[in-house]
């Protein structure tokens, strides 16, 4: 203790606490300089993690690639649901019933000779 006193030149409080503002000022610009290299690292954590999962999956999105070219030929030559859509818009013809029929205003009746 008695030599950090003398190596500074240290006589009273007041230089004491003079020091000791300058050695926390310091403390506070190093701090303020790591803090972006800690986000930065924290980025690179995460890109190191996603390119992880990229080469573990990268055969997985060809086959995707292939499935997903297949669909879309599909819906562009048939469209998607195509038949759903058809029979939605045009429902089938209802079954013609007596009841439902139209009635004919006259009768033709053979005349009896």
């Amino acid at each position: 203790m008695l030599s950090f006193l003398t190596r500074n030149k240290i006589m009273d409080m007041a230089g004491l606490d003079e020091c000791f503002g300058n050695m926390i000022g310091r403390q506070q610009s190093i701090r303020d300089k790591l803090k972006p290299l800690d986000r930065h690292l924290k980025t690179l954590d995460k890109h190191i993690k996603h390119s992880g999962n990229y080469k573990a999956h990268r055969g997985k999105k060809a086959q995707y690639d292939k499935l997903y070219a297949q669909y879309m030929t599909l819906t562009k030559t048939t469209g998607f649901g195509a038949e759903r859509k058809a029979q939605k818009y045009f429902p089938p013809p209802m079954s013609i019933t007596k009841s439902t029929a139209p009635k004919s205003p006259c009768t033709i009746t053979p005349r009896s000779i």
